[in-house]
């Protein structure tokens, strides 16, 4: 919130996603602590085939929360700010 207030905007909403994968992401890179990925491999380019539309519904699960109260954790940050009239 201090970031949009200082770059001028006044901040109506903050909150994280990805709350519910959060768990699986921090296994995953505490798993390659112990099984490190090849050196080429991307976390962008992992084939996620038939969990596709599991992890949409998951995501989507958040969306009411996040936007009335709000998610206390998450692998994303999301802000909603206002740009002030100036008259």
């Amino acid at each position: 919130m201090r970031l949009l207030r200082e770059s001028g905007f006044l901040p109506l909403h903050s909150t994280y996603a990805n709350t519910w994968l959060s768990p699986l992401a921090v296994a995953k890179r505490l798993l390659e602590r112990i099984w490190p990925p090849a050196p080429n491999s991307s976390d962008l380019s992992i084939e996620t085939g038939i969990f596709n539309n599991l992890f949409k519904h998951i995501l989507s699960s958040e969306a009411l929360p996040a936007a009335h109260i709000g998610l206390p954790f998450g692998l994303s940050v999301f802000a909603l700010g206002q740009k002030p009239v100036r008259t």
